[in-house]
């Protein structure tokens, strides 16, 4: 043995005696019950064997194992296996928590308890079938079953859920889902009003299939453990020294092969952390510093909890509690009487210092209804501008300190039917519009407020030819004849008479030496005298020329040209007719009174 092996004695100073460490064994642990511990002196030469003792009634140790036995026949084949657990699947929706309680639909993107008390009294979920994002999970929430699971967990931070178990599956109501369910666990939070929370549904999938069935069985078991060798002789004893003094609670550490010497609980740890890790790990619980923390832990009855890392700090038991014996007690006793029969949901209102009842009326701290008169403190409303519940007598105060600033006939507009008190309302001005002016407030106008922005179009109006457009005609013309009236005329004659001259020719011959010449000479005319006409013949007689003087009287000829329509036409244009434009003059308006300050 070295001096860096190390035994751990405990010394109990109660019962003297000396034991002996055989230092041939490796490092271990050897209770001293004495004072002192005697030194080891040199091994002895080996006595002589003893005489066989009787055989001992007490089991010897355990010798070491024995070799391997034969490897066992091949078990049978394993039977099939069970089916399958059902798989599951989780689908996620983000909605916001409503205040209801009622079984009806919730609001788009809502869901509600149908208890105010969460975690407890809920037994079903009302929740509208549309998401905050606008998803529709109705195809989800219709495939729901008994057993599957909802949790509802904070949208920002995952610490914050409940998880609740179906009793059945959910119950359309077209536009939101009914779904009994009962509370299983959870962080504890209870959801408020308007709270953003993130429903997590997770179906049971259908049955698995049968499993394959199952692999060959393992070999069979080891052989038994051969038969205990017999013990050994022991060897002669001998003396282990002592270094210094050792005390109640030090442990036994070897300095040299026949030395040891007492150290502390601390001593022992930091040897142990020394070793290598692999000798530390296989032999000894490493040296941990939390482990250390709580070996410093003095106090007695007390209960430590671990205040940080690697630290142990004790727990304040406060007043009304006690600590003893390992036992939390409360103090206090006495019997807290039930007036009444109270049901789930209420809540418990002391009636006397010994008395409590359930109530079913009272005020969530999410958003309190009041249904009785509420009483609160009555300060003053010049100097309390917080925002607590003010009550009647406050607001009366503030509406009379708020009033008190205006002189007697003061005008105010109140968006309100009838006048505050300390005012009266005025009938003068009706149905008329407000005007901002920068000089002296008056009225005018003649058309109501209602007649004018009442109207959905102008008045009607028929445009006069200076009024028009330029603008153009079709002219139509399908041509035309006139019918030609002759009656037929006549002609005066004129007839003044008139005369010719008569005349007759005579024709003379006259026969000469020479031969026959003739001529003549009109009637009355002397004849040649100095030729004597041989013959005598006759030839004519006529009238001479004379002008007629007749004449033609001039006369109208009463031809006529009867009259015709030429059939041309301009089409018209336009009807004539008044016209409105559509203009809607309802703009929005609120109604207000005017009241003067009495």
């Amino acid at each position: 043995m070295t001096s860096e092996d190390t035994v751990v004695v405990e010394v109990d100073v109660d019962i003297p005696s000396v034991v002996a460490v055989d230092v041939a064994v490796p490092a271990r642990t050897v209770e001293i019950d004495a004072e002192g511990v005697a030194v080891r002196g040199p091994v002895g030469p080996p006595g002589p064997k003893g005489i066989d003792g009787a055989d001992s009634m007490v089991p010897g140790p355990i010798g070491p194992m024995g070799p391997p036995g034969q490897t066992g026949a091949t078990g049978a084949t394993g039977a099939t296996g069970p089916e399958g657990p059902g798989g599951a699947s989780t689908s996620r929706f983000f909605y916001r928590k409503d205040n209801g309680t009622a079984a009806a639909d919730p609001g788009e993107g809502r869901y509600r308890y149908n208890n105010t008390i969460q975690n407890v009294a809920t037994t079903a979920l009302y929740v509208n079938n549309v998401t905050q994002d606008g998803f529709d999970p109705t195809s989800i929430f219709a495939t729901t079953a008994h057993d599957d699971e909802i949790v509802l967990q904070d949208k920002n931070l995952a610490a914050d859920y409940q998880q609740w178990r179906l009793l059945g599956p959910a119950i359309t109501h077209g536009t939101w889902f009914e779904v009994p369910v009962e509370y299983v666990g959870g962080s504890g939070v209870v959801f408020i009003g308007n709270a953003d929370v993130a429903i997590l549904l997770r179906l049971r999938g259908e049955q698995g299939e049968t499993g394959p069935q199952g692999p060959v069985g393992l070999t069979g078991p080891q052989g038994p453990q051969g038969i205990q060798g017999p013990q050994g002789i022991p060897g002669s004893g001998g003396n282990v020294g002592n270094s210094g003094t050792p005390t109640v609670g030090q442990y036994a550490k070897w300095v040299t092969d026949t030395t040891i010497q007492g150290v502390s609980p601390a001593t022992v740890l930091s040897d142990i952390g020394a070793l290598s890790p692999s000798v530390a790990a296989s032999t000894y619980q490493p040296l941990d510093a939390d482990l250390t923390s709580l070996a410093g832990a003095a106090g007695t009855n007390a209960i430590y909890y671990r205040s940080a890392a690697n630290t142990w700090s004790p727990v304040i038991v406060s007043t009304g509690l006690t600590f003893t014996g390992g036992t939390l007690t409360a103090q206090g006793s006495g019997n807290v009487n039930n007036s009444g029969t109270p049901v789930a949901g209420q809540v418990a209102e002391w009636v006397t210092a010994t008395t409590v009842k359930g109530v079913g009326t009272y005020a969530k701290l999410d958003s309190p209804i009041f249904t009785t008169t509420a009483s609160a403190p009555t300060p003053s409303p010049a100097s309390d501008a917080s925002t607590k519940i003010a009550t009647t007598a406050f607001v009366q105060a503030a509406i009379a300190a708020a009033a008190g600033s205006f002189p007697a006939g003061t005008l105010m507009l109140f968006q309100q039917t009838a006048a505050p008190t300390g005012w009266t309302k005025q009938t003068t001005h009706n149905d008329k519009a407000l005007r901002v002016v920068s000089g002296t407030a008056g009225s005018g106008g003649s058309v109501a407020f209602s007649s004018l922005f009442g109207r959905t179009a102008t008045d009607s109006f028929a445009l006069t030819v200076t009024e028009m457009p330029s603008h153009s005609h079709t002219v139509s013309d399908p041509t035309h004849a006139h019918g030609v009236s002759d009656p037929t005329h006549a002609h005066g004659l004129y007839d003044p008479g008139h005369a010719h001259s008569i005349y007759t020719v005579d024709n003379y011959f006259l026969t000469t030496g020479g031969g026959v010449t003739s001529f003549n000479y009109l009637a009355g005319e002397n004849p040649v005298s100095f030729y004597q006409p041989t013959s005598y013949q006759y030839i004519g007689s006529g009238s001479g020329a004379a002008g007629t003087g007749m004449g033609v009287y001039g006369a109208y000829t009463g031809i006529s040209i009867a009259g015709a329509y030429t059939g041309i036409s301009i089409a018209a244009n336009g009807s004539g007719a008044g016209h409105s434009h559509t203009m809607d003059h309802r703009v929005q308006y609120v109604d207000i009174i005017i009241a003067s300050k009495n």
